[in-house]
């Protein structure tokens, strides 16, 4: 069994990369789909968390990206008692088809991995941002991503913070768009691992007395959903406020 996590980090403060690595340790972490990170913190991040971690970040996954910046971006990390690398991460998209904003590339990254025991599979990490900051361009993003999804290898586990009905999307248009890729007719192949365990709404996310679920991992059927919860407590210790959202799974 792997233990994986989707983990919204913001609410960093100076030097408290080492909470963060603590609460990946009380989780009981294997694997982590994370976002909202730069490459500074991701590096600090990974060196915090030891010689038995390995991780990959978007902006830095191969070559030719732009300069990273202090961009934000996507990563994912694996405990490498229970998972290994499998091959070379990479981005979806590309950096000339949306230079001035990096949507496509800077907030998705993708990792081929294999348990310890042999049993591959792929994992993305991927962080959608509202239409009511980039417009039009997320209507662009889902579609790509929609399509990425429906022809992903097998097994796949996914990671990801989206949006929701009535939080930022007020406008139909980009919710509408949005439920035809985490709604209940998904067509690209992939469930909701909370959905698969029989949980109804538990919010991931509280602001300005409204509650959202943007943090959610999703799965291949061809991966067994163990167990799904969310750790606020957890998630609270590292001064995020995004719930740490886990999944048990076994694909071997």
């Amino acid at each position: 069994m792997i233990r994986a996590a989707s983990a919204n980090l913001n609410g960093w403060a100076a030097g408290n990369e080492h909470v963060r690595a603590q609460a990946f340790a009380a989780g009981g972490l294997d694997l982590v789909c994370a976002q909202e990170l730069n490459a500074s913190r991701f590096r600090a991040l990974l060196a915090s968390l030891g010689d038995g971690w390995w991780g990959v970040h978007s902006l830095t996954a191969r070559k030719g990206l732009p300069a990273t910046g202090s961009f934000w971006g996507v990563a994912v990390f694996v405990r490498t008692e229970a998972v290994v690398p499998d091959g070379a991460a990479d981005v979806i998209g590309n950096p000339e088809d949306d230079s001035d904003t990096g949507l496509f590339w800077r907030r998705t990254i993708v990792a081929p991995i294999r348990t310890t025991v042999g049993a591959q599979c792929t994992v993305a990490s991927i962080h959608v941002r509202p239409g009511a900051v980039v417009g039009e361009q997320k209507l662009q993003f889902l579609g790509r991503l929609g399509g990425w999804l429906s022809t992903a290898p097998r097994p796949l586990v996914l990671g990801v913070d989206t949006n929701s009905a009535g939080f930022y999307e007020t406008n139909p248009k980009f919710w509408g768009t949005e439920d035809q890729v985490w709604g209940p007719q998904a067509t690209h192949g992939l469930t909701d691992t909370w959905v698969r365990r029989g949980h109804g709404f538990s919010a991931t996310h509280h602001l300005r007395n409204n509650t959202a679920r943007f943090d959610q991992i999703w799965t291949s059927d061809n991966i067994l959903v163990q167990a799904a919860e969310h750790h606020l407590s957890l998630a609270e210790d590292y001064g995020s406020d995004h719930a740490l959202v886990t999944a048990d799974l076994d694909w071997s």
